[in-house]
């Protein structure tokens, strides 16, 4: 008799007996499992050979309950989870079963080791022979590989079987078709799997008469794995489950009255949150519509909504919530996306304490399958009726405006703690919300400590009846950033030691408004500002890039992952609406500011480190050089190459940038020279321009493109006739007052002058600080003094008023300049 019967048939102590019972209901599973089978009878045995040596050593006196409580009850839970788990594995139809080997396979490899950790436990090592259960185990893993090959190969011959093992009655074909199209590339499968994938695809083809329609974002029921209802509300119910080997949550989406929403209606919104990218939206991670159990896979956030948040966590920063909020509609907004059902419990809190908006676009979706439900009073209303505007409740069309209506409800509901106009009698609540004006009378203060008057003020404001008079997103978004900076500034002063003043400046500068921005894991190489200086993109040594809001101080995208290596160099084109990088992977790529979607990329051409990348005046082209002494032009939203390599060059080339009207290049490098290129031909307009004694590191032409400005190491300004290449001025320390305004594009250098030709800023080689110049008298203004580490790079905002620097201590620093 083996040892699993052995277990069975015996007579457990008392404090053993729910360990045996457990394991007794575990074995009667494993017969109806499909898969895995010996693996699971090994790992069965390997448990009975442990209860049952358990046994006799409680009986014979050699272990006490008394002193081993805590390893008998860490067992018995390593037993229930492994119930469990061979239970789901015996309810898995076939194709989910051969989906998930992989999982499988590890999860029962899993199981061996926390035996073996239980073993060790009750110190009975000695009694018990781990390795050769391992042995064991890889043993029945190649022969249930093989057992598996037999009946792939035998389905193949068989279409009836396969039929039957497929349960195509129940099961939706262009599922099971969507998912062995995506199995034909997983990379673990053996031959014999993926001939069986194909097989199978191609009768499921000629069978149905259909192709496969794959999208982006699909993701089959063979690809989830539904876990325990975490939420359950009057448009679907919520799952914890797992995706990819990472816990997200599954809306399933269902009316109370079971009616699933028209898949086509499914399909458009879904598109359309797949495009969105942008930190306070819930990231879209995909979505099924292929059966009639349509669902959306999110990212799980145990922090749970807004509403709850509050209650668990009373002194939590309810003014950062609604900002973050706001950011979330002006983004939204932006994209003629209205969310439709803001309230607290579409507000989720992520790990960080940051806002993030969800379930927009699910009222158009309920709109249809409500549609299709007999509603007793009649109201065809969709949403959540205390945070809907008047205008909704009229049912007028969905507009921007009632979003901001349900702000400020929603401002009302975190602030009290309370549903708002919860006590109104339903019967009558359109009548006293859209005729008589009814809204929420204002807290006591004892109620909500925290709602001050500014905020009850913009509440207000908010949920007016006229939505012509409410404000816009983004200006609510406005007075929130500016109340949030008002607060943080009266709790922290900034420390006086970061800007240090020079003896004798003649513009001291006595305030400053600092934000950092924290969240690159490695050194930050570039940070620039966009055109209108509303944001700032930033690049690091941990290959990603960055998106931020300029005022605030927030990420709104990213971390954007396409570069390889360090990311040296970035540019915003002059719309805004594109993003340009180069790395040390010798790459260029373009990314769409609004989505950060890849536009074009990786191009390729360059054969060492992008150091520079700039795009025209009209945005049609990027220009970038390199660390190969070359510098190459593209079209930014196709990826073609348009010029180059221009080779005329002789070492690295720092910086390169386009005249104001697009007809012509500069660009410098460390072979001391400047050269001007026709940016058609790609030919030199002229000799290069010589006279600098070090590495030329900055390179511009003044605003109206005669004059161009070259600075080299320490800082040395020369000013250059574009059209003769010859020296007008220099060498001269600072003055550079006949280039005066220069036109310098937005990019990130060791070093930068103002757009209005005013100041110059340069980093301290090998240093943490940044000195500011006054170009036309060449003196010192100020030394800022707030890295922790070396700063690698410096610019100025469009207007002048601002500098944002980036540094090795994994910061980007934004500074405003109060002269």
């Amino acid at each position: 008799m083996d040892v699993v019967h052995v277990c069975l048939n015996l007579a457990p102590v008392p404090y053993l007996g729910p360990a045996f019972s457990v394991f007794k209901f575990l074995w009667s599973q494993i017969s109806q499992v499909q898969a895995s089978k010996q693996q699971l009878e090994v790992l069965a045995q390997s448990l009975a050979q442990l209860l049952k040596t358990l046994n006799a050593e409680y009986r014979a006196g050699r272990l006490l309950q008394a002193k081993t409580s805590t390893s008998l009850t860490d067992l018995c839970s390593l037993l229930k989870e492994i119930s469990t788990f061979v239970q789901r594995e015996a309810s898995r139809g076939f194709l989910k079963l051969l989906f998930t080997k992989d999982q499988r396979i590890a999860q029962i490899e899993g199981y061996h080791r926390r035996i073996g950790t239980s073993i060790e436990s009750f110190q009975i090592s000695a009694l018990l022979n781990i390795n050769a259960w391992q042995k064991k185990n890889d043993d029945a893993r190649v022969a249930d590989q093989e057992v598996l090959n037999e009946r792939l190969l035998q389905l193949e011959m068989n279409q009836q079987r396969l039929m039957e093992t497929l349960n195509m009655h129940q099961n939706n074909i262009m599922a099971m078709m969507v998912s062995l199209q995506r199995r034909l590339d997983h990379p673990s499968d053996g031959d014999r799997e993926r001939d069986f994938f194909s097989h199978t695809l191609q009768y499921l083809t000629t069978i149905s008469g259909r192709q496969v329609e794959m999208q982006h974002w699909m993701i089959t029921p063979y690809e989830v794995e539904f876990g325990p209802l975490i939420g359950d509300g009057g448009f679907g119910q919520v799952f914890l489950g797992t995706w990819n080997e990472t816990q997200v949550a599954l809306k399933v989406l269902k009316t109370d009255g079971g009616i699933i929403p028209n898949s086509t209606v499914i399909r458009r919104e879904i598109e359309a949150w797949s495009m969105l990218r942008h930190i306070h939206v819930l990231q879209f991670l995909g979505a099924n519509e292929l059966d009639d159990r349509p669902f959306i896979v999110m990212p799980y956030m145990k922090n749970g909504n807004a509403r709850d948040y509050v209650q668990r966590h009373p002194d939590c920063d309810r003014l950062k919530i609604f900002h973050h909020i706001s950011l979330g509609l002006v983004y939204l907004h932006s994209r003629k996306i209205v969310h439709g059902d803001l309230k607290a419990l579409n507000v989720l809190i992520d790990d960080s304490a940051k806002a993030v908006l969800c379930d927009f676009g699910l009222t158009r979706i309920k709109a249809d399958a409500t549609s299709r439900t007999a509603r007793v009073d009649g109201v065809g209303i969709i949403g959540s009726r205390n945070w809907m505007a008047p205008e909704q409740l009229l049912g007028k069309s969905l507009k921007t405006p009632c979003d901001i209506y349900a702000f400020g409800m929603t401002v009302y509901e975190i602030s009290a703690n309370e549903i708002p106009l919860g006590h109104v009698n339903p019967a009558d609540f359109i009548e006293l919300v859209t005729q008589r004006n009814v809204r929420p009378d204002r807290p006591d203060v004892e109620d909500a400590p925290h709602l001050s008057d500014a905020i009850w003020k913009l509440a207000e404001t908010c949920w007016v009846k006229d939505p012509t008079k409410r404000p816009t997103a983004s200006a609510v978004c406005h007075m929130l950033s500016q109340l949030h900076d008002s607060t943080s500034i009266a709790q922290s002063q900034p420390k006086p030691s970061h800007m240090i003043s020079p003896p004798n400046s003649p513009l001291p500068l006595t305030r400053q408004t600092n934000i950092t921005m924290r969240g690159h894991t490695d050194r930050v190489y570039c940070a620039t500002f966009s055109a209108n200086g509303k944001y700032v993109v930033s690049g690091s040594a941990d290959r990603t890039i960055r998106l931020w809001d300029a005022q605030s101080g927030d990420l709104i995208l990213g971390p954007l992952k396409k570069h390889t290596d360090t990311v040296i160099c970035v540019a915003f084109s002059p719309s805004g609406r594109r993003i340009a990088s180069g790395s040390s992977d010798t790459t260029v790529r373009v990314w769409d500011a609004m989505t950060g979607n890849a536009v074009a990329g990786p191009l390729k051409g360059h054969t060492d480190k992008i150091r520079s990348v700039s795009f025209s005046p009209d945005g049609e082209r990027v220009v970038s050089c390199s660390f190969d002494q070359t510098v190459r032009v593209w079209d930014p939203e196709t990826g073609n190459s348009l010029l180059g390599p221009l080779t005329e060059h002789t070492d690295t080339i720092w910086d390169v940038k386009f005249s104001g009207d697009g007809a012509r290049m500069v660009s410098c490098s460390n072979d001391r020279t400047v050269r001007v290129w026709d940016a058609r031909s790609g030919l030199l307009t002229h000799r290069s321009l010589r006279g600098h004694d070090s590495i030329v590191y900055l390179v511009g032409f003044s605003r109206d493109g005669k004059r161009i400005v070259s600075v080299s190491k320490h800082q040395a300004v020369y000013v250059w006739d574009t059209d003769t290449g010859s020296l007008l001025h220099g060498p001269t320390q600072w003055s550079a007052t006949a280039a005066v305004p220069m036109v310098f594009t937005p990019s990130s250098n060791t070093a930068a002058v103002s757009p209005n030709g005013q100041w110059m800023a340069g980093c301290v080689e090998k240093s943490c600080e940044v000195d500011l110049r006054d170009l036309r008298t060449g003196q010192k203004v100020a030394i800022f003094d707030v890295h922790a580490d070396q700063v690698q790079s410096v610019a100025f905002s469009p207007d002048s008023k601002r500098m944002v620097t980036a540094s090795f201590d994994k910061t980007i620093h934004i500074q405003t300049l109060n002269l």
